[in-house]
């Protein structure tokens, strides 16, 4: 919602006294803040504080309405029109800034002070307008102080430890398309390495292997008809996706793929994937009620996953898919097997992929690890054992379960 819209709401509301667009615009971005809570992934601390200050404009709105006759007195004087506006924008800024530092692709462009003087001064402005609004619920405010300040402490060491543990990470720099060259390769450059292998033609524009001269360095080649944009988006595929050594890029099924904030389906074609299913998105079997998949469902099936290459088997083998939703919505999980070995760090190891294992898959989304704090103690756990001495698997000398 620009800018322009709340300019004109507030035209509307000088012009005929009709305040409703303005009230509507609040509450349309304290549902969409509250929206973002929901597939926040990162600074979940920071994003929290914000999010309890919003859930108390929803109150301060249903006050507010009810007393209809003192809100059009309020909104007939000049100063409490500007602090409502002011409110509003302040409150979008809100909404962007939760949106921007809970998803990685965003926040990873943040620097760390950028985030604590953004959060302090979107505070600062927020708790300023609610107070001239008379939209405060009495609190202690030294307590509220303490706690954001934790917040912002708790979630920036993690940010910075998250994108230390980044290999190759740079803080975000702009740069100028112009700025970019790329390497022009003449066709007499290009040697083929097999020159009597006939080119399978049934393949619809495959990509070549060829030899780049003078360097003998291998390079991957594909033909286009002059579009800019196809070779664009083909250089995007390719840069994400893996290459086998044969030239075939390998990319995860998106049969059921959605962006993050499209509507959640009704997934009942794979069934057997339930074995991995997070419990909250089993009750779609269950009562046939769309329950939105979110990144916990997906720590979730991590944590299966981590589970099934411990002990190397398949989760819930043997067992009925129906009993399986039953024992995991009851808030069972697999069985965790003892482990002894003559070696004290093996058993290290594999007390410190349980304890990950068991942080991920927590009945209640809310209880499982972050993405970042899992991804950093992985990575720890990388650097701390990871050696061609350790002989795994686990599962060879699991003994019985506990």
């Amino acid at each position: 919602m620009s800018e322009e819209q709340i300019n004109e709401a507030v035209n509307t509301l000088k012009s005929s006294g009709n305040y409703t667009p303005l009230v509507s615009i609040v509450t349309t971005h304290v549902t969409e803040v509250l929206e973002i809570d929901i597939s926040a992934q990162y600074n979940k601390k920071i994003c929290g504080a914000l999010i309890e200050r919003v859930r108390s404009v929803e109150y301060g709105i249903r006050i507010l309405l009810r007393r209809k006759s003192e809100l059009e007195e309020n909104f007939k004087k000049e100063d409490y029109l500007d602090n409502f506006e002011n409110f509003t924008k302040t409150l979008i800024n809100i909404k962007k800034f939760v949106a921007d530092i809970t998803q990685f692709q965003k926040f990873r462009f943040f620097k760390v002070d950028e985030v604590k003087e953004n959060f302090l001064q979107l505070t600062k402005r927020f708790d300023t307008c609610m107070g001239i609004l008379g939209f405060t619920i009495v609190t202690d405010q030294e307590k509220l102080k303490e706690i954001d300040n934790e917040s912002l402490k708790d979630d920036l060491n993690e940010m910075t430890e998250f994108l230390a543990h980044i290999e190759g990470f740079q803080e975000y720099q702009e740069i100028s398309a112009d700025s970019i060259e790329l390497p022009r390769i003449s066709p007499t450059q290009l040697q083929n390495p097999n020159p009597n292998k006939n080119l399978q033609v049934n393949k619809p524009e495959p990509i070549l292997k060829r030899i780049l001269l003078p360097d003998n360095r291998e390079v991957r080649c594909k033909s286009f008809l002059n579009d800019i944009s196809q070779v664009q988006n083909t250089l995007e595929i390719l840069l994400k996706a893996s290459v086998t050594s044969e030239l075939e890029p390998k990319l995860t099924n998106f049969q059921f793929a959605r962006m993050k904030d499209d509507v959640t389906t009704y997934i009942n074609q794979d069934r057997e994937s339930l074995r991995w299913m997070a419990p909250e998105k089993m009750l779609d079997y269950e009562k046939e009620n769309i329950v939105r998949y979110t990144y916990q469902c997906e720590l979730f099936s991590f944590g299966m996953l981590l589970w099934e290459l411990v002990f190397e088997k398949t989760p819930y083998a043997g067992k009925k898919l129906d009993d399986v939703i039953t024992h995991v919505t009851k808030g069972e999980r697999e069985e965790i097997a003892a482990y002894s070995s003559d070696k004290s760090e093996d058993i290290e190891i594999y007390q410190e992929f349980v304890r990950i294992i068991e942080s991920v898959w927590a009945h209640r989304p809310e209880d499982r690890i972050s993405p970042n704090k899992l991804f950093i103690e992985l990575s720890n756990l990388k650097k701390k054992y990871a050696s061609d001495k350790i002989t795994m698997p686990l599962s060879a000398k699991k003994q019985s379960a506990i």
